[in-house]
């Protein structure tokens, strides 16, 4: 994100009304520890090395940024018959559906040539909530249930009942996290996926440097996965980014909107502070870009922003120039592949992995997708989307 040099002010540059942060439930901590920092001064040795880093992180995004022609899969076909679920209800069940909107047009399209009809139950980012609506399944006697993002942890009395009731149950975008797999429930792992992306971003970070950088990690911790992902990640950056110096500072998802004091705290104290990548954009994009704005004219050196997210809220942001560049999740292939991964399991067939799909935006590639609604739940961003029918002949539909 770059400070234009005719305004005397970052805040009245930077401010960026908040149409991204949706999702809450627990508190919020400062961590200021640097992970990587030399404390001797560079030499010509350091130089090369750092160089060298930038050439390498270059090579590893150089690709990213280009459209996807295919996705390849190895999807055994299933049993000729079995993905016939005329008359058959599977209640979807997401975290929250403001999150997981595209997601859900998705699998509405994936799932509609079975002939089964999909309801929506929205969890509302409540645990109370996200248990009525598993409590709701057992009553109404679904054939089956997919959730997004609920932890075990947060509905475990929930996942219990569907189980006992042997009610099929395809709980994507979420690892395990401990809970052992039964005949009637299976994790599609988020984790991978995750820290390709914030894996990939810490690649551009580096590869748009100049020299050494002080970067804010803005992390969400608000389980045990996320924080390993984070805890993977900085490790990560200490690895190729040489002589540079990463600051922590996590939050939750109830504690977002406070992420943006914390960040211009940090920009106060620290004015080497020249880059700052996200967990999530899509719930932290526009509490950065307030909190570089809060900071004011303390905050004067270029700060370069980005992360790893998926909603249209994160690229509009990227095309206005509030963000530099996010690492894209395509919600279309999320949702095609937790479907399989759900048939897959209400046929009895073994589980499957899938690919991660990942495209990179910045400002030179930004302008060539169209940024409406209708594309925001499509592959119109990423390329052709050739695994629809990879996947559709698999089910024995296409």
């Amino acid at each position: 994100m770059k400070q234009s040099p005719v305004h005397l002010s970052r805040a009245t540059a930077r401010i960026v009304t908040r149409t991204v942060a949706a999702l809450a439930v627990v508190g919020l901590a400062g961590s200021l520890l640097a992970a990587c920092s030399s404390d001797a001064a560079p030499g010509a040795g350091a130089s090369d090395d750092f160089g060298a880093a930038v050439s390498a992180a270059a090579e590893r995004v150089s690709d990213l940024k280009n459209p996807i022609d295919d996705v390849d899969l190895d999807v055994p076909a299933l049993p000729s018959g079995s993905t016939n679920l005329s008359g058959k209800t599977i209640m979807l069940i997401p975290l929250a559906t403001t999150i997981f909107a595209n997601v859900i047009d998705a699998i509405e399209s994936a799932l509609a040539p079975t002939g089964a009809t999909l309801t929506v139950c929205d969890g509302q980012a409540q645990p109370t909530e996200i248990v009525n609506c598993m409590n709701n399944a057992v009553t109404l006697g679904v054939s089956g249930v997919i959730t997004l993002a609920v932890s075990p942890g947060i509905a475990s009395a929930g996942y219990a009942a569907l189980d006992q009731a042997g009610i099929p149950t395809l709980s994507g975008w979420q690892p395990a996290e401990g809970t052992a797999e039964t005949a009637t429930l299976r994790f599609v792992d988020s984790s991978t996926a995750l820290e390709t992306a914030l894996s990939r971003a810490v690649d551009y970070t580096v590869s748009t440097a100049t020299a050494p950088r002080s970067t804010i990690f803005a992390r969400v911790v608000d389980s045990g996965s996320t924080t390993q992902i984070s805890d993977d990640v900085a490790s990560y950056y200490a690895s190729v980014c040489p002589g540079c110096t990463l600051i922590p500072v996590d939050t939750t998802s109830a504690r977002i909107p406070d992420a943006a004091s914390a960040i211009s705290a940090q920009l106060l104290v620290n004015d080497e502070v020249d880059s700052i990548f996200a967990f999530n954009l899509d719930t932290l994009g526009t509490s950065i870009v307030d909190g570089i704005g809060s900071a004011g004219t303390v905050s004067s050196a270029n700060v370069e922003v980005g992360g790893q997210g998926g909603s249209i809220q994160t690229l509009q942001l990227v095309s206005q120039g509030a963000l530099d560049y996010v690492v894209l999740q395509s919600s279309d292939f999320m949702g095609w592949s937790i479907s399989d991964a759900f048939l897959r399991l209400y046929t009895q067939e073994a589980a499957v992995e899938y690919p991660v799909v990942q495209r990179l935006f910045d400002s030179g590639n930004i302008g060539d997708i169209t940024l409406d609604a209708a594309q925001a739940s499509s592959f119109d961003w990423f390329g052709t989307p050739t695994f629809h029918q990879t996947f559709l002949s698999s089910w024995g539909l296409g």
